[in-house]
């Protein structure tokens, strides 16, 4: 449904799935009351890292956009239109900002390579 990291945490913490979306809602609050920007900072320096090793440069809008768009819109609970996923899947940046909602840390087991929606790699 696309809420599997809060589910995946809620889980492992308290043995029951997030269905009322708490964590997910705990984790926006974080990201838009971010006091002193520290997040939010944070996550640009990361992403400065990546896009410099990929060549890519933003300006001030697009990181305006960038932050807007695939940081707080994602992690809110509105739900998604039509079939397929119901909320936005979340990204590492979401992993970071739980652990520091949750004050532990969250080890991600994951495969190198994704499957395909068809099975494939």
């Amino acid at each position: 449904d696309g809420n599997c990291l809060m589910h995946a945490a809620s889980l492992a913490i308290w043995g029951l799935h997030d269905r009322e979306l708490y964590l997910r809602r705990a984790v926006h609050t974080a990201l838009k009351r971010d006091p002193f920007g520290r997040l939010r900072e944070r996550w640009r320096r990361y992403r400065e890292l990546a896009d410099a090793a990929a060549h890519v440069q933003l300006d001030k809008s697009q990181w305006e956009r960038e932050w807007r768009e695939h940081v707080l819109d994602l992690s809110s609970e509105r739900a998604r239109p039509g079939g397929g996923l119901r909320y936005d899947s979340l990204d590492e940046f979401h992993v970071f900002v739980l652990a520091q909602v949750l004050r532990r840390p969250i080890i991600v087991y994951a495969d190198e390579t994704l499957p395909s929606a068809h099975g494939g790699q």
